[in-house]
């Protein structure tokens, strides 16, 4: 037999009571007088086929996208998960403000 893995320990705070106001920031200096591009990402599986998204909006109009077809055995969570860690990492060399 393995080793015996600990489970992950609960989330500390309840989807119902997170606030909008907690947000990621990355700290660094972002123009106040442009309108903020819209992020929207998504993770998908339908018979067997897996795959992560995003695309990037900017006055109604689509200035950047991401794709990427995932294994079978990866579920949709893990496409999830990496749409928005995609996001987040174009977000960062963006120096914009980026809403996800």
């Amino acid at each position: 037999m393995g080793p015996k893995h600990k489970p992950s320990p609960p989330s500390t705070i309840h989807p119902a009571l997170f606030s909008l106001e907690d947000r990621i920031s990355h700290g660094g200096q972002v123009p106040s007088n442009r309108t903020p591009i819209e992020v929207y990402t998504d993770g998908s599986k339908i018979n067997d086929q897996t795959g992560s998204a995003f695309c990037a909006i900017v006055n109604e109009a689509i200035t950047n996208t991401w794709k990427a077809k995932l294994s079978p055995a990866n579920t949709v969570f893990q496409a999830e998960m990496l749409a928005l860690k995609a996001a987040i990492e174009w977000a960062n060399t963006a120096n914009e403000d980026v809403n996800i």
